[in-house]
């Protein structure tokens, strides 16, 4: 597993942010398990993993990722094709992230609004007040059964939504920023 080195420091009087990793080698940036080439390789979780934790110690936008490598081992061309691999995954993981976002909000708006038609149905059911005893079968399913959905999604939309807001967030600001290559 390799170590990164990472520092992340602030550009003065901005609301900027830039993110430097020191790195061995380009193989470093990507999976170990995936042998293609560099335009198609997967971007290792560990990198992922260490960009967002120097990230996240600061709540400015990350405006440059700056890759610092031994200057006897650069190639200009490899690197415009990983900073290209590199813009290409974080894009896909800020549109994902974002999907995700999305279909949590549709389910719980859908179990809120569910919720709230099974307790309309279970007041109607009240209103009619039947003696016959068949009439109480609806109220009893729908009373809890609506209670139970509009409680599952507003949670949903409160509580469960802000987990996938850091990942939404991470990638958004990375996915704008500029990948450059630095000699150590």
């Amino acid at each position: 597993m390799t170590k990164y080195r990472t520092k992340g420091r602030a550009s003065a009087g901005h609301h900027s942010h830039e993110i430097s990793i020191w790195i061995d080698d380009y193989n470093d940036i990507f999976s170990d398990f995936d042998p293609r080439d560099y335009s198609e390789r997967n971007i290792s979780d560990d990198f992922l993993d260490e960009v967002k934790r120097v990230a996240s110690e600061s709540e400015s936008d990350v405006k440059t990722l700056r890759l610092l490598i031994e200057a006897k081992l650069r190639d200009e061309k490899t690197e415009a094709t990983i900073v290209e691999r590199i813009h290409q995954e974080l894009a896909d993981n800020y549109q994902s992230s974002d999907l995700r976002r999305k279909k949590l909000r549709t389910r719980s708006i859908l179990f809120l609004s569910a919720g709230l038609l099974m307790i309309l149905g279970a007041s109607y059911f009240s209103y009619l007040k039947a003696d016959h005893p068949l009439m109480h079968i609806p109220l009893v399913i729908l009373e809890p059964a609506g209670w139970f959905l509009t409680w599952t999604g507003l949670e949903q939309i409160f509580r469960s939504g802000k987990k996938f807001l850091p990942e939404y967030v991470f990638f958004g600001k990375l996915s704008q920023s500029n990948i450059v290559f630095a000699n150590i």
